[in-house]
């Protein structure tokens, strides 16, 4: 099972945060690295694209793994999936709805599969609410969703 955390890219001008407390955190909740999934969010520009890739190589260098959220939407681009080659490429549900009824939408979906094929990285279709989007990012290849025609959101579980 696979934890996945939202990180914004910024998060080394944060002057809360101090390296080495995030394997102790997880350590302390009976966690691995291996488990864990830092979901980078990229609502705004990253200001040090150089120290951002460095955060990401320090994080791989632990066991963690990356995945970018919102491909397609804002700042996530095609840069950041050749620089990053991230373990999981999750798409932006504006790309989601409706995309079997729009085929630029799935030629856009498409490329980002092929693309991130390359680099062994996992496709995830953000925000599928119907068979028939279902069906349609299958047929793009996309072998992992999410979304409500899937499953409702769940309270979430304290951990021990």
């Amino acid at each position: 099972m696979k934890l996945f955390i939202n990180l914004s890219p910024n998060i080394l001008s944060d002057p809360s945060f101090h390296q080495g407390e995030t394997r102790k955190l997880i350590r302390e909740v009976g966690l691995e690295p291996e488990q864990i999934v830092f979901e980078i969010t990229e609502h705004h520009a990253i200001d040090d694209y150089r120290a951002f890739l460095k955060l990401i190589d320090h994080y791989r260098g632990q066991g963690f793994q990356i995945a970018i959220d919102d491909v397609g939407a804002g700042y996530s681009g095609l840069v950041t999936l050749m620089q990053v080659k991230p373990d999981f490429v999750k798409i932006d549900m504006e790309l989601i709805r409706g995309i079997d009824k729009d085929s630029v939408k799935q030629d856009i979906v498409g490329a980002i599969h092929h693309i991130s094929s390359g680099f062994s990285g996992a496709v995830i279709a953000e925000g599928i609410e119907t068979l028939e989007e279902l069906e349609c990012i299958q047929n793009c290849g996309v072998q992992y969703g999410q979304g409500f025609l899937l499953g409702m959101p769940k309270p979430s579980v304290p951990v021990q």
